[in-house]
């Protein structure tokens, strides 16, 4: 199906609104293309605003491109239309527009990865790891299967803590608003006995990574950072050194963030890394250990990582076979694949003693698996 591209012509949809000297502007009036079954829509250059409901009960709208000279949009203006809706905007009022409503965008921005794998091999400090290899292997092929994320894919093995900390800023430099880098951790995790906070194990290197260190790598990064961290005790980068809430405050929560989350905030975190902009899965808990098998397809065995093996058959591709695969994740059949559905598939597959760990959790509206 053609994108359905707004023309002057259809005066009965938009009023035309000529300023003097200028060349014209739209708006888009209320309920305008309410229920109409459009896939993709370009909005024209010139174009003020969109009223109540303007796009509204569109099952099927995948993509809006809505330029910047548009100044007002309503907040039902996509009421009804899929979570995932990417918009598409060369930035300004749109752009943070569909930050605040948790909608997709993207203004043809870049979209990097990052995979660092730890076997330890060589490392006497550590326990080598056969199947974070094949974890990695899979990732790299994942990504490149998507558009968004294909082509830029950069994979590194046994990175020390120094090098490890200083691949981020470099892989990712220069990332802006509309940009989404991709970290990805293989490797151990380690509870410090002291504090009882979750760490990276880098090759190597008996210190560990903490999430403040990984925020501080990724502190000059602009736009969305996901990570993507299967390794033991992992979740706590997310929930380490919680405080309980207050009813009243846990109430508030609920109301700020119901179209962020699908349940109320009942700690309030201190990790570093839950704030604006970080999307994280982990393969587990902060009190538990992740665990790799042997998988077997089509007569071919090899080691691999629960939690990885699953997301990445989840997104498209069989880390064992070497094989492309449907998106068994994607619940929709939208062709897109959200944070929350590679999060609710992986977590339904992983042994009872693994536990996914997800922030922000819901995040049903972002698309990161996705072929613009």
């Amino acid at each position: 199906m053609k994108p359905l591209i707004l023309a002057i012509t259809i005066l009965y949809i938009i009023t035309l609104t000529p300023l003097a000297g200028t060349e014209a502007v739209f708006c888009i009036d209320d309920s305008a293309f309410e229920s109409c079954s459009f896939e993709s829509v370009v909005l024209p250059q010139g174009t003020l605003s969109l009223g109540i409901r303007a796009f509204a009960d569109n099952a099927h709208l995948e993509k809006i491109v809505i330029p910047s000279t548009v100044s007002s949009i309503d907040p039902s203006a996509f009421d009804g239309c899929p979570r995932d809706l990417l918009i598409v905007t060369e930035g300004g009022y749109p752009l943070s527009w569909a930050i605040g409503n948790t909608f997709d965008y993207s203004n043809g921005g870049h979209a990097r990865v990052l995979v660092t794998v730890e076997t330890y091999e060589g490392d006497n400090s550590r326990q080598t790891l056969s199947g974070t290899a094949t974890d990695g292997a899979g990732y790299v092929n994942m990504f490149a299967g998507f558009t968004r994320t294909a082509g830029d894919v950069t994979l590194v093995e046994n990175p020390g803590r120094e090098e490890l900390l200083s691949l981020i800023p470099s892989t990712f430099a220069g990332a802006g608003d509309c940009d989404i880098s991709v970290f990805v951790f293989l490797g151990h995790g380690l509870r410090d006995t002291d504090s009882g906070t979750s760490l990276l194990a880098a090759y190597c290197d008996t210190e560990g990574i903490t999430a403040s260190q990984l925020q501080a790598a990724f502190s000059g990064v602009g736009g969305r950072k996901v990570i993507i961290i299967d390794a033991c005790y992992s979740g706590g980068l997310i929930t380490d050194e919680t405080e309980p809430q207050s009813e009243e405050e846990t109430l508030k929560a609920a109301e700020e963030f119901t179209r962020d989350f699908t349940a109320p905030f009942m700690f309030r975190s201190r990790s570093a890394l839950t704030a604006g902009g970080y999307y994280i899965i982990t393969a587990c808990s902060a009190d538990q250990q992740s665990y790799e098998t042997v998988f077997t397809c089509g007569g071919v065995s090899t080691d691999a990582g629960f939690f990885s093996y699953y997301f990445n058959l989840g997104c498209g591709w069989n880390e064992v076979s070497h094989t492309a695969d449907s998106l068994r994740a994607d619940r929709d059949h939208n062709g897109i694949v959200t944070l929350d559905e590679i999060a609710v598939y992986t977590s339904g597959r992983l042994p009872s003693l693994q536990t996914v760990t997800v922030y922000p959790a819901g995040a049903d509206w972002f698309g990161l698996f996705r072929n613009d």
